[in-house]
């Protein structure tokens, strides 16, 4: 097919914003990564399957509750893993996760062009929906918040309904078993493109057979598969104490009843935030939606607000899902018809999600609301910890057991057997804090620097300071290594124990900050 000077143009445009929006991700996940704000229950956990995997100890880790060495494939069904082996074994590190995951999320934006444009015959067209994509705040943050195997689903999806839009059978199938291997729920999805390709091509055995493989395929994975890898016997986010987290609600209905009105409110409040910048127009188009239903239901239904959050990861997949239900929609509604054009509607549009990104990307990332407090960029260690961090990887002899702060996890070479502190860490040989309070304006995101143990964490501290078992081997510029029936090093334990007042004063501050003085 022959390329037209202006959609030439238009390529040229978007492969240079592709790029410019995977580049700043990456620089602002790695930033968050050099200030020392990210968790090991994100980056430890995928570098240490990655490691164990590659020198013969399994696909397992330890970081996740119930914080015993366990396979992966008991926690979340992501198979898709296995092909980062090879990258990670040429490039041992967690960056490596974040360039890959960054340019997965931003490459979605060329199917999402390439089937717009089919839709609405108008490459300028496409061209606003793929950038409608790549400013989205719910893309863009996906990366920010670390690498999770769902970064590679919102290019499978993109791709599928590439699939589905151009009728190509057999590439939604092999598109479907790559979708399996994301994620444990996406058989649900997969039902979703079934009844969709049966909806639009009328090819209802077809359709019906994508449906009831992806239904059936899901439950073998959540039933057979997961139990059988999971230590407990159960999937890890089914077992949860939580009554409604992620997919407790597959196995607990009165959960679900239980917290009614309040999930139907914040279903309510995260519908506003995925469709209003769309005008709701994604509606229109309601079959369009369905691919979109696993992710909507996991998300719905979760307890914890994180899975709705524009800052989160969680609904990436959702955003080409909507696009290309909004373009199905403008070119039933405004196509050809009228004085209103689906150039007219676009317009509107693109003021909602330019303001929308602004107040959940810019505004928060600018100095008077940085949600993450960004200072600016940093694309490597300070000095100090460099020099701290060369150290105490040359005291962890290998196969050691550590317990670490859960910010610090992510910056030591990986073991078999970690532990985010204070879990386990009585079966440590060594553990690893780090005694700084990096928040202003928090007291945790999601789960960072101390986990949600707040006073608690400064508790166990101060407790494992007066514990004789235990020696302080290391203080050095707020980082402080305990060893089990160690002495102390020269001087260690007076700049311990001063870093760890710091600490407790930094967070002090912050905490009347967020919640006001004591009463």
């Amino acid at each position: 097919m022959r390329i037209s000077d202006p959609q030439r143009t238009h390529i040229g445009i978007l492969l240079f914003c592709i790029l410019l929006q995977g580049t700043l991700a990456l620089i602002f996940a790695l930033t968050l990564r050099y200030e020392l704000k990210t968790s090991g229950l994100d980056g430890m956990a995928y570098e240490q399957i990655m490691h164990n995997l590659i020198h013969g100890k399994g696909f397992y880790t330890s970081v996740d509750p119930p914080f015993i060495p366990q396979h992966w494939l008991g926690i979340h069904f992501s198979p898709i893993l296995f092909l980062l082996v090879p990258f990670y074994w040429l490039f041992p590190h967690i960056e490596t996760f974040l360039v890959i995951g960054s340019a997965a999320l931003a490459l979605a934006a060329w199917p999402i062009y390439l089937t717009a444009r089919t839709i609405l015959a108008d490459s300028f067209q496409a061209l606003i929906i793929a950038l409608l994509y790549l400013i989205n705040p719910f893309v863009f943050n996906a990366i920010v918040w670390d690498f999770h195997e769902i970064d590679f689903a919102p290019l499978c999806i993109a791709w599928m309904l590439w699939a589905v839009v151009h009728k190509k059978r057999y590439t939604l199938l092999a598109l479907s078993a790559v979708l399996f291997s994301i994620k444990e729920h996406y058989g649900l999805a997969i039902a979703g493109f079934g009844l969709l390709w049966a909806w639009e091509w009328r090819e209802t055995k077809l359709g019906m057979w994508i449906a009831a493989n992806g239904l059936a395929i899901m439950c073998f994975i959540f039933f057979v598969a997961i139990p059988y890898f999971n230590p407990t016997g159960a999937p890890m986010m089914m077992n949860s104490a939580s009554p409604v987290d992620r997919f407790s609600w597959i196995t607990s209905m009165a959960g679900i009843q239980e917290h009614a009105w309040p999930l139907l409110l914040a279903a309510l409040a995260y519908a506003g935030h995925l469709l209003l910048p769309f005008m709701l127009l994604p509606l229109v188009a309601f079959m369009w939606l369905l691919p979109g239903i696993a992710d909507l239901t996991v998300n719905v239904l979760a307890q914890t607000p994180m899975m709705r959050s524009p800052l989160s990861y969680h609904s990436a997949p959702l955003i080409p899902i909507l696009l290309i239900a909004l373009c199905v929609a403008l070119k039933a509604l405004f196509r050809g018809r009228g004085r209103i054009t689906s150039n007219d509607a676009l317009l509107p549009i693109v003021v909602l999600m330019v303001s929308y990104s602004y107040l959940q990307l810019a505004l928060p990332f600018s100095e008077s609301g940085n949600t993450w407090e960004f200072t600016s960029p940093r694309l490597s260690y300070t000095p100090e910890d460099r020099r701290a961090l060369d150290t105490i990887h040359a005291m962890i002899p290998a196969d050691s057991i550590v317990s670490a702060q859960h910010n610090v996890l992510p910056h030591l070479r990986p073991q078999y057997a970690m532990y985010p502190f204070p879990d386990k860490f009585a079966d440590s040989s060594l553990i690893v804090l780090h005694l700084h309070f990096p928040y202003t304006n928090a007291l945790t995101i999601f789960g960072t620097p101390f986990g949600s143990l707040g006073d608690r964490y400064f508790a166990k501290v101060e407790g494992l300071f007066a514990n004789p078992a235990w020696g302080i081997v290391l203080a050095d510029h707020r980082w402080v290594v305990l060893k089990k029936n160690a002495p102390d090093a020269v001087n260690a334990r007076k700049e311990a124990t001063e870093a760890l007042a710091q600490a407790r004063q930094e967070y002090n501050r912050a905490h009347e900050k967020v919640m006001g003085p004591p009463s």
